[in-house]
């Protein structure tokens, strides 16, 4: 097309009226398209049950959050290294395996800290660490599995190349050990009660580990630089069912078993497993001077360098945004 010829130039005045209309123009147009939706996902874990009822209390609005359940932390990880995901429930070795992959992350919230949680069980008859030698140990092919039956089987002296190992996702451990295809399981709730109702002995657990197993929200950086008014509305949403289980913790753990079909009591049995930081803790945790979880993660890293679990050292506070406490305030 042929631009129509100019009658006159534009004087200077004009000129900054015009470009000031355009990007008035321009800004309303942006304001005006839908935002994409942050999608996030979470394996089944009774510390992620919050975010999948502030959704269903519709705590969020119409903030664009598209959340998901995963059969297995595998499939959660997949999906995020693929880029099917913005964001997702992660443990902090995954977290900082992604981050030794050079996977450009930043943590939002500290979920939880397993204390209790996560376990390695095994049959009646085996009743002390020392007699896992030689025996059929399942678990699932990732950073934290690894982590636990490699810190469970050192307080016996033992180490993984004395034990055969079963990989099995987190949705087979109870018909592993059901169907007689493993010894001993490193497991997490609600498998874990399921499994000691079947006679499972509990041998080792994450109280032995203080602050060595944190669950957090991960975000993709950019996802972070795009979405932090719905980062914050979720935040807030995730705060407001924390604080109903505080003050209701019979009721409100009764609405966070159902989406998975746990009893009430059940998931109070799971949540006593765990430390639920609350808006305070999060804040001291994640933008404190220091972030506390700043040395944890480190040593998490270290210990998993050590044990070949990462292929090179990471720098753990990489993974927290310098401005992440405007996110989490109230």
């Amino acid at each position: 097309m042929v631009a129509a010829p100019v009658a006159a130039p534009f004087s200077s005045g004009r000129r900054r009226l015009l470009l000031a209309g355009g990007a008035a123009l321009l800004a309303a147009c942006q304001r005006g398209a839908p935002q994409p939706p942050l999608r996030l996902a979470t394996n089944e874990w009774a510390g992620y049950e919050p975010l999948h009822l502030a959704r269903e209390r519709n705590y969020w609005g119409n903030a664009p959050i598209h959340l998901y359940e995963l059969p297995s932390t595998s499939e959660v990880l997949r999906a995020f290294r693929n880029g099917a995901l913005d964001g997702a429930a992660l443990t902090g070795d995954e977290a900082l395996g992604l981050l030794a992959d050079q996977m450009d992350i930043r943590v939002v919230l500290v979920l939880d800290i397993s204390n209790g949680g996560d376990a390695l069980v095994a049959r009646p008859d085996i009743q002390r660490l020392e007699d896992l030698k030689g025996r059929r140990i399942g678990v699932e092919n990732q950073a934290l599995g690894a982590y636990v039956l490699t810190q469970a089987l050192g307080e016996a002296g033992l180490t993984p190349a004395d034990v055969s190992i079963v990989p099995l996702t987190a949705d087979t451990h109870e018909n592993a050990y059901v169907a007689g295809a493993a010894d001993a399981v490193v497991t997490f709730e609600p498998a874990l009660s399921r499994l000691q109702r079947l006679g499972a002995r509990k041998l080792y657990s994450s109280r032995q580990m203080p602050e060595g197993i944190f669950d957090l929200l991960v975000v993709r950086e950019e996802a972070w630089r795009q979405h932090q008014n719905t980062l914050k509305t979720l935040s807030n949403g995730w705060f407001r069912v924390l604080d109903e289980l505080r003050a209701d913790p019979s009721g409100t753990a009764a609405a966070l078993g159902r989406r998975t079909q746990t009893s009430g009591n059940d998931m109070r049995l799971a949540l006593e497993g765990l430390i639920l930081p609350d808006r305070a803790e999060n804040l001291r945790l994640l933008a404190g001077h220091p972030p506390a979880i700043a040395v944890p993660l480190q040593r998490l890293a270290e210990v998993m360098q050590s044990q070949h679990l990462i292929s090179q050292p990471v720098d753990s506070r990489r993974l927290l945004p310098a401005d992440l406490a405007k996110v989490l305030a109230p």
